[in-house]
């Protein structure tokens, strides 16, 4: 096999299409690009399927071009190249898929396998150059496989950006985006939802790291705007994206780390695992964003292994650790958001069956405490009798006072004790008060704030 690359691109994207290729053999590298070297027929079309049985690399060029044609000969090459893909081992990294435009990721017309790597945006030229760059580097056997994960497949690896426009002294931001669900069943929706959330936890945990709360960077969940306007919008200088794929007991879970300024690539990683490994999985994603950020937008040197790992232990200390019991919790806090009658009787009892699970889990019995909290408020147009909203309120108490008696250290129970002091009881000094002890301990929460 050569070391070539294969560009595949619908012919109205040509123009953008022969900047990638020029962009690829200034970096030195062999590009078969069949506008400047076929000229069609029968033997232009053995050369095309010659090639991609050939190639070292697949580059699937997308955008509102190939999404607006059902037929077209570069779906012939897609598929070609997705066939020969079924006969590489998984860890084989072969496609490469690159965005032209604004197109999102979730809405294009592609074949399952390329959203199983993660995407690259070239809108911009300097987005071209370092792309090629990296994929230089692929070639030249610099790619990374996780040493942390076993079973990772390989992607490429994004070097540090120098960040010459950023102050060496501004506090690292970051906005963790929904995950895209990627399974078969849209039921699987609230394992995406919910692992970006936990990672979105831990981070926010982690001193000196900015972090955009949950409901500003997931309020651009299933939305088409670009990197730049969202971290725009959001007024931070990294965004991490990411999507899920779940399958019965297994799941393949593909991050990017992007910095705002100029849509580079700061980290990327695929991680192929059963859910009885997704704690490991989640520490192995905050540990690499936390390097990548220091060293990136501070221009740090890299901590030791050992020292952001006990950084990440203690941020998340409070997460069950019977992998059953955290995934009920992530399916409750998924339904519990949706703030529906309906919904919120279904997050109580998924969060009781995680209490019968694990009844020293703290995160639990806070949980379970702002869902009744929720219900209280939310579901009175259903239950308006007085009593029962009491009633409510006094589950949200019992069960936010178990969970500090459990773990003090957390922030929720007290914003839920401070809503029941003041709406319940109109005691505003209690009110107060317990909403000053979760500033403390979470001064940044969004939760707390409001």
């Amino acid at each position: 096999m050569t070391q070539a690359i294969f560009l595949s691109y619908a012919s109205q994207d040509a123009d953008a299409a022969r900047r990638v290729c020029e962009a690829l053999r200034a970096a030195g590298l062999e590009v078969w690009f069949d506008q400047s070297e076929l000229r069609g027929g029968d033997a232009w079309d053995a050369s095309i399927r010659k090639q991609i049985k050939e190639c070292a690399l697949f580059v699937p060029m997308i955008s509102a071009s190939t999404n607006a044609r059902s037929e077209g000969y570069f779906r012939l090459e897609w598929k070609l190249a997705v066939d020969r893909s079924h006969l590489m081992a998984d860890d084989q990294t072969f496609f490469l898929p690159v965005i032209l435009d604004d197109t999102a990721e979730p809405t294009a017309r592609v074949p399952d396998k390329f959203r199983e790597r993660q995407w690259t945006r070239l809108k911009e030229e300097s987005a071209v150059a370092a792309f090629a760059a990296r994929v230089a580097k692929l070639l030249a056997g610099s790619g990374s496989q996780a040493t942390n994960a076993p079973n990772a497949a390989t992607v490429l690896a994004f070097a540090p950006v120098t960040t010459a426009s950023a102050n060496a002294h501004d506090t690292p931001s970051i906005a963790v985006l929904a995950f895209a669900n990627r399974s078969a069943s849209a039921d699987d929706e609230y394992f995406s939802d919910g692992l970006a959330d936990e990672l979105l936890n831990v981070l926010a945990k982690i001193k000196g790291l900015r972090v955009v709360a949950r409901t500003s960077s997931f309020a651009f969940k299933g939305k088409s705007d670009d990197i730049a306007t969202i971290g725009q919008k959001l007024n931070v200088a990294t965004l991490l994206e990411g999507s899920v794929r779940k399958s019965g007991n297994r799941v393949r879970i593909s991050v990017q780390l992007v910095k705002v300024a100029d849509s580079a690539h700061l980290w990327s990683e695929t991680y192929d695992r059963t859910l009885d490994d997704i704690f490991a999985v989640q520490d192995d994603i905050a540990q690499a964003v936390v390097q990548q950020l220091r060293v990136a937008l501070l221009g740090e040197a890299l901590a030791s292994a050992t020292e952001v790992a006990n950084e990440i232990a203690e941020a998340s200390r409070a997460r069950s650790e019977h992998p059953e019991a955290q995934r009920l919790i992530m399916q409750a806090r998924f339904y519990m958001n949706k703030r529906r009658p309906d919904d919120l009787r279904r997050a109580i009892v998924l969060c009781e069956q995680a209490i019968t699970i694990d009844p020293e889990h703290a995160n639990a019995h806070a949980t379970i405490a702002l869902a009744w909290q929720y219900s209280a408020f939310y579901g009175s147009t259903e239950t308006p009798d007085g009593a029962t909203v009491l009633a409510h309120m006094a589950k949200a108490r019992a069960a936010a006072l178990h969970a500090l008696r459990l773990d003090p250290t957390q922030a929720m129970p007290h914003t839920t004790l401070s809503w029941i002091a003041c709406v319940r009881d109109l005691d505003r000094a209690t009110g107060m008060r317990e909403a000053v002890a979760a500033q403390q301990l979470a001064p940044d929460d969004a939760e707390v704030l409001r």
